[in-house]
């Protein structure tokens, strides 16, 4: 093709002549190049008629400069406007709600948090924690919180890489206490972000690392009164709160050899949680602990216990994933259908916390 009315070049993809790639400086030339020939173009013509009538009629210099800064400036604009609109990523689009981050402070030191408003939330108003693995923010993890927030719940999620490595007032997180004290702070400055109410209550999740503190944080009476239920996903069979190498900062799913065995039994914690429901979701062939043996180790199932099998390649759910994001929605929302059948429950833990706590005579 040749070149267009006004001096802009179109563009052929059957050409060779044509260089398909340019800088973003020969882009932005390519851009005002149209609308500067049409301006000397039309100088010249105008010129050429003021010649012509003498000067008579004909507009001064400081008329046609803004006359031509004006033509420039519309030309330009339309060639922007035949650019492509900013993308929008699903997780953000008006159908599934909004995402975003904030920072709330911990120990007076910044703790990235990822949330989530859905745009028609589930009857229940109940917020779901999501703790990362190891390997922090991204990949699999991030997949797995964008599934929650898909299903409609209010959501916030963090790296549990980032979180450890937080520096504490009296040095590392040592116990589960500690622990369950920190995950009440981040759902209170949720609910905040979120614009919940001050009594949402919260499904405490999260996969590998975060499984563990999901089950070790819940066990503890300091958390459970704001807390609805536990989904621990690819949960290990030990756990310790603390990153000793960089090696153990991963998510690959091999047990690393001559590994010390973590401080804490996690399933035999599972037993702390008393009537709070739980379930465990487990890859047949996890690299960490595989689905036969965690189900030896968590029991047969019961009303407030539920154990999910699934068919994968590793700790990631390869192979599996359908599955796996079923397996997901379906633990959430039996938590938040058993509270709603048992709506005494609330009243029958606050009860024996203030027992427990009362000052014996």
């Amino acid at each position: 093709m040749g070149r267009a009315r006004g001096g802009c070049r179109q563009y052929d993809p059957g050409r060779t002549d044509v260089k398909r790639t340019r800088t973003s400086t020969q882009g932005a030339h390519a851009l005002t190049r149209p609308a500067t020939r049409a301006v000397q173009d039309s100088a010249g013509r105008r010129s050429a008629g003021q010649a012509a009538r003498g000067h008579n009629g004909g507009v001064n210099g400081k008329g046609f400069r803004r006359w031509a800064i004006l033509v420039a400036i519309a030309l330009l604009a339309a060639a922007c406007s035949s650019l492509a609109p900013p993308r929008t990523s699903p997780a953000e689009s008006p159908a599934n709600g909004h995402e975003w981050s904030t920072s709330m402070r911990l120990h007076g030191k910044p703790l990235e948090l990822h949330l989530s408003a859905p745009r028609s939330p589930e009857p229940s108003r109940v917020v779901v924690l999501y703790a990362s693995g190891d390997g922090g923010w991204f990949g699999a993890a991030v997949d797995m919180f964008h599934q929650i927030a898909r299903a409609g719940y209010y959501a916030v999620g963090f790296s549990s890489r980032a979180f450890l490595k937080i520096e504490r007032p009296h040095g590392a997180l040592v116990s589960p206490a500690q622990l369950a004290d920190e995950y009440v702070e981040i759902v209170v400055q949720a609910r905040v972000a979120l614009g919940l109410d001050p009594t949402t209550r919260a499904v405490l999740t999260g996969w590998s690392r975060g499984a563990a503190f999901a089950v070790l944080a819940g066990s503890e009476a300091a958390s459970r009164g704001g807390v609805l239920g536990v989904v621990a996903i690819g949960l290990a069979e030990d756990e310790n709160l603390g990153i000793s190498s960089t090696r153990e900062e991963t998510d690959e799913g091999q047990s690393s050899p001559g590994k010390n065995r973590g401080a804490f039994d996690t399933y035999a914690r599972i037993a702390g949680l008393g009537p709070l429901p739980c379930a465990v979701i487990q890859a047949t062939r996890d690299g960490y602990l595989p689905a036969a043996r965690a189900r030896q180790l968590f029991g047969p199932d019961t009303p407030a216990r539920r154990f999910y099998t699934i068919e994968a390649r590793n700790h990631r759910f390869s192979g599996g994933k359908r599955a796996f994001d079923a397996a997901l929605l379906d633990a959430i929302r039996w938590i938040v259908t058993s509270d709603r059948n048992q709506p005494s429950q609330r009243r029958i833990l606050a009860g024996c916390l203030r027992r427990a706590l009362s000052p014996r005579r």
